[in-house]
């Protein structure tokens, strides 16, 4: 038996971000009859413990949590300014969670650490090393590359400094994460190839995906006069990209068309209008999909791959988005998705999908098919526990 530790930086219930919909099913469908999984994960300040029936539910054997620091309390920021760490490593670097881990390694036997994400990776080294675990560096996307693009286009002089002043610390932490690591994780080949430039060492590709079951595709021929927009608004990316979306976009639609928000602290961030249908939780995701025409995705920056629009490509809908998070995926213009560059391209493909719903049939089709072909939990499931057959 291979016994693995999976560590987190938020814990992986209930599924309402992408890191932890990755979380989840990396670890339901890892585990195998040959492989147990026990889970080591930081948890907020609202955590509800009745969360950790979902993960025992799922096969984990032992699970261990401890709260993290705040991020704006006067410990931590005060701890941040007299060290040369990055905010994250004074957030997530903690003795006390190490020696959680080392007890966890020790008691049950384990053979492999899997960090999810950079954010606990700080614990890798030769410390560990002389444990005799292998240690292995999951990431969602390459952490420091999402905050230099932000920054390049972020207008805020005040903070520009600060943020790059982080940026460049983090930078170095993510760097040696990926050196010290016996084999690092990536979600797209792009990532894999720049990681393994870093650490000289092979990294593995482990996609994002999809539970197919769950998402029958059904392509809706009627006109909703209905976009929509999907999201975790905590996140950078997706906070930018409403606003873009929202002050460039919007005002050149037809007024009858509404745009429907679900996510995570959107109501902070949209003007109300009866344009604008804001919903921060719905019940029943996949309804809301079956009520849009497409789904809009203008997102530039960030890296892995979007869960939003792999379920609207099995779902049958069509999505409409820059290209630059799609390629990774495998999705060509025209042929899986339709692309645009502008504000202007938004509202031609938006009005030509709305008003002759003939152009996609072809597409959306193709779309489910490259989801079936590629992006199903129980291939990378499979993926996830070869890779860790072959560390011991």
């Amino acid at each position: 038996m291979i016994k693995v530790l999976f560590v987190t930086y938020d814990f992986p219930y209930p599924l309402n971000s992408g890191g932890k919909n990755r979380a989840y099913n990396l670890i339901k469908f890892a585990k195998k009859d040959d492989i147990g999984i026990d889970l080591l994960s930081f948890v907020r300040e609202n955590f509800e413990y009745k969360n950790l029936e979902e993960l025992k539910k799922i096969g984990v054997n032992n699970i261990e949590i401890y709260k993290r620091r705040k991020v704006k309390s006067v410990l931590t920021i005060g701890k941040n300014l007299v060290t040369k760490d990055s905010i994250f490593k004074t957030l997530y670097n903690d003795k006390k969670f190490f020696s959680i881990m080392k007890k966890m390694i020790k008691e049950n036997n384990i053979d492999i650490i899997h960090f999810e994400s950079s954010y606990v990776g700080y614990y890798m080294g030769k410390e560990l090393k002389k444990i005799g675990v292998k240690q292995i560096l999951g990431t969602e996307n390459i952490e420091y590359i999402l905050y230099e693009d932000f920054l390049k286009r972020s207008r805020n002089i005040i903070k520009k400094p600060i943020l790059s002043y982080q940026i460049k610390r983090f930078k170095n932490e993510e760097e040696k994460m990926m050196r010290d690591a016996d084999i690092s994780i990536a979600v797209t080949k792009e990532e894999a190839a720049h990681i393994s430039s870093i650490s000289n060492k092979k990294c593995e590709v482990i996609e994002n995906a999809i539970n197919l079951k769950e998402l029958n595709f059904k392509f809706d021929s009627k006109n909703n006069n209905n976009i929509l927009f999907v999201g975790n608004f905590t996140y950078m990316p997706n906070v930018q990209a409403i606003k873009y979306f929202i002050d460039k976009v919007l005002p050149l639609l037809d007024k009858k068309i509404t745009l429907t928000i679900i996510g995570r602290k959107i109501k902070d961030l949209v003007p109300k209008t009866k344009q604008i249908i804001a919903l921060e939780y719905v019940q029943d995701l996949v309804s809301e999909y079956r009520k849009a025409d497409l789904l809009v995705f203008p997102i530039r920056i960030g890296g892995g791959t979007n869960f939003k629009i792999l379920e609207a490509m099995a779902l049958g809908v069509p999505v409409v988005a820059f290209p630059q998070r799609l390629s990774s995926i495998g999705a060509r213009k025209g042929v899986h998705y339709f692309e645009v560059n502008s504000a202007e391209d938004f509202v031609r493909e938006i009005e030509a999908i709305t008003t002759d719903k003939k152009i996609t049939s072809e597409v959306v089709k193709n779309a489910r098919s490259l989801v079936e072909q590629n992006y199903s939990w129980e291939k990378v499931g499979d993926k996830l526990s070869n890779v860790w057959r072959s560390l011991v």
